[in-house]
């Protein structure tokens, strides 16, 4: 089975990330993935996925005009054949599958990876059209989480027959604790005795990096002993930068850019921190609680990992945020993180059979 996945970029991290699990696990015999981005310069993982055996087709960007991205895609469905259509677009997935639909392809599916955030009239307008085009298209809709699922695709679409919940997994045998990678890491970065703070993703608005400095400022003079690793990057690098310069937190709040070796700086972490304004499912919170650190959500995030050891849930207000990390909590019995991982169902074995029978299964509905 040939199958188009359509997303942003295939850069490490996000959604890329979730997909190449995917594709790396799934019977490559039986299902065959092919790509279209928007991105014009290749993303990390692309390579990686080109030497899997997978194509790779540019689109230009829907906010060109539609117009123009629907011929392209158009053209290129016509000229390929492909019997699957996997969109990655949360609200506005429905573009492609209405082209998919006309042009006969009978699985199209649309994935929502985020939860979305709606300030104005027209986002909310725009929210609800896409809850209804979408679940008309698609003939499955998939969720990262219930949350995400729930407000892109609807609460009534996501439990309908068409609705599934599949869940951001990952390897977790990778990313068990490991008492080499906290040593190796912490010498790596001049560490000793400090208290060290995580946070892992795009350094974009959404995330709220720029909390999370503050919090460090709010800390004031303890911050001496804790430090906060920012591992990614993003668009809000720059003004970050001048954050960290104007607090004077330089060497206690560090950006370290992308890491390929992610699940090394887990292991030498104290504490994971998400801060952010909206997510759909966190896959970085899966992580982290698979090498068993404690993490401290933003309550604006699904209370889908509440199981992990140490796990909390915060508003958004700086003071108490810094409360909870002045109190440098540390999980002791690490080794057991990987156990609830696997226990609750998100290692990527175990929900791969289940995206194989979305496959089959698709274009019945």
């Amino acid at each position: 089975m040939r199958i188009l996945h359509i997303m942003g970029s295939a850069d490490v991290g996000g959604i890329a990330s979730v997909v190449f699990n995917y594709m790396k696990h799934i019977d490559q015999e039986e299902y065959h993935f092919d790509f279209a981005v928007n991105a014009i310069k290749p993303g990390y993982l692309e390579n990686r996925m080109i030497e899997m055996g997978a194509k790779f087709y540019r689109l230009p960007l829907r906010s060109h005009g539609l117009s123009e991205y629907s011929k392209a895609l158009r053209d290129l469905l016509a000229h390929e054949q492909f019997e699957a259509i996997h969109v990655h677009s949360n609200s506005v997935s429905y573009v492609d599958l209405r082209v998919a639909r006309q042009l006969g392809i009978i699985c199209r599916i649309a994935h929502a990876h985020s939860t979305g955030f709606c300030s104005t009239p027209q986002d909310y307008i725009r929210k609800y059209a896409g809850q209804v085009l979408n679940f008309h298209y698609a003939t499955t809709v998939i969720g990262c989480g219930q949350k995400a699922g729930d407000e892109i695709f609807g609460k009534r679409h996501m439990r309908s027959a068409k609705g599934l919940v599949l869940p951001n997994a990952i390897e977790t045998e990778k990313f068990r604790f490991q008492d080499e990678y906290r040593g190796t890491v912490r010498r790596e970065l001049g560490l000793n005795d400090e208290y060290v703070i995580g946070m892992v993703g795009r350094l974009t608005p959404e995330k709220n990096c720029g909390f999370a400095v503050r919090v460090m400022k709010e800390l004031g003079g303890t911050t001496g002993k804790i430090v906060l690793l920012m591992i990614g990057d993003g668009e809000e690098r720059n003004s970050l930068e001048r954050l960290i310069d104007e607090y004077g937190l330089d060497g206690r709040v560090r950006l370290l850019g992308l890491r390929t070796d992610i699940e090394r700086f887990y292991s030498a972490m104290d504490i994971l921190i998400m801060p952010s304004l909206y997510e759909g499912f966190p896959m970085t919170g899966i992580e982290a609680i698979t090498t068993g650190l404690p993490v401290v959500f933003s309550d604006h995030i699904t209370r889908e990992l509440e199981f992990g050891q140490g796990v909390r849930y915060l508003p958004l207000d700086v003071r108490v945020w810094a409360d909870a990390l002045a109190a440098k909590h540390v999980n002791h019995q690490r080794e057991e993180g990987y156990l609830e991982a696997w226990k609750h169902g998100y290692d990527i074995k175990q929900t791969v059979r289940k995206l194989e029978e979305v496959y089959q299964k698709a274009g019945k509905n």
